[in-house]
C-alpha cells in the first residue's frame, strides 16, 4: 500500500533481533519480520513495518502510546483525488487547521487500521519550524503520543532530555474524541517537543481513564 500508493521504497527487510526487541521493551518482538520504507523523495526518514500475530486489533487514540503518523506532503487537495479506492479510508478530508491557516491536513487510515495524516505546509512565520515538501509525499516529521499528563511528558521531554516545548493548545477532534466515547466538541490538551531536523513529538492528554496498550 505504501510503495504503491504513496510512492515509498522499500530499504531493508530482516527480521527483528533479540537486543533490538530487548532495547525497546518488546521481547515478544524477537524474531519477527520487519522491512523498512523510505520516501520516494525528498530526506531519507524510515518507516518501519513488524509483522504481528493477527489476534491484536489496533484502535488509534483508544490507548496510551503511538497513535498517529504524521506525513509531510504537496498538493493535499490532489493527493486526497489520488487516494480514492486505494487501501487508504479517508476519515478526514482536507481542511485547513484553525489554529494555524497556513497548514492544511487530512486523515486517512492505512490497511492495518493505523492513522495517518497526510499534512501540508504553506509559507508563514508560524510554519518556520516545520518541513515542506513542493509536491507529492514527502517524510514522516511528526509523530503523535497519547500520554495522561502532557506536564510529565514535557519534563521528560524538556528538561530532561532538552527539547524545545512548545506552549499548550487546546485539541479538539472528532477522530480523538469517538474512539473515547467523548461528545465530539470535548476539548483536551496538547504540547508539541521540537527536535532538530524539523521534526517534532506532538503529545495528546487522554483521560486517566485511557489504558496502556496490551
Amino acid at each position: 500500500a505504501y510503495t504503491a500508493h504513496l510512492g515509498y521504497r522499500v530499504a531493508e527487510r530482516g527480521t527483528v533481533s533479540p537486543a533490538l526487541a530487548a532495547s525497546w521493551g518488546a521481547a515478544a518482538a524477537a524474531g519477527r519480520p520487519y522491512v523498512l520504507l523510505a520516501p520516494g523523495q525528498g530526506e531519507t526518514v524510515y518507516l518501519r513495518f513488524i509483522e504481528s500475530p493477527g489476534e491484536f486489533t489496533f484502535r488509534p487514540h483508544a490507548t496510551l502510546g503511538w497513535n498517529v503518523t504524521e506525513i509531510n506532503v504537496g498538493g493535499v487537495d490532489s493527493i486526497a483525488a489520488r487516494l480514492r479506492g486505494s487501501p487508504f479510508r479517508m476519515v478526514g478530508p482536507p481542511a485547513t487547521l484553525s489554529m494555524n491557516d497556513a497548514i492544511r491536513a487530512m486523515q486517512v487510515l492505512g490497511p492495518e487500521g493505523e492513522l495517518v495524516y497526510l499534512t501540508e505546509i504553506g509559507v508563514s512565520p508560524k510554519t518556520e519550524h516545520l518541513p515542506r515538501t513542493k509536491e507529492g509525499i514527502g517524510r514522516v516529521f511528526i509523530m503523535v503520543l497519547g500520554v495522561h499528563s502532557i506536564e510529565e511528558a514535557s519534563d521528560f521531554y524538556g528538561k530532561l532530555l532538552g527539547a524545545e516545548m512548545s506552549g499548550i493548545y487546546p485539541l479538539s477532534s472528532s477522530l480523538i474524541n469517538e474512539p473515547l466515547g467523548l461528545p465530539p466538541e470535548t476539548s483536551l490538551r496538547m504540547i508539541l517537543a521540537r527536535l532538530p531536523g524539523k521534526f517534532s513529538i506532538e503529545f495528546d492528554e487522554l483521560p486517566r481513564t485511557v489504558p496502556k496498550r496490551r
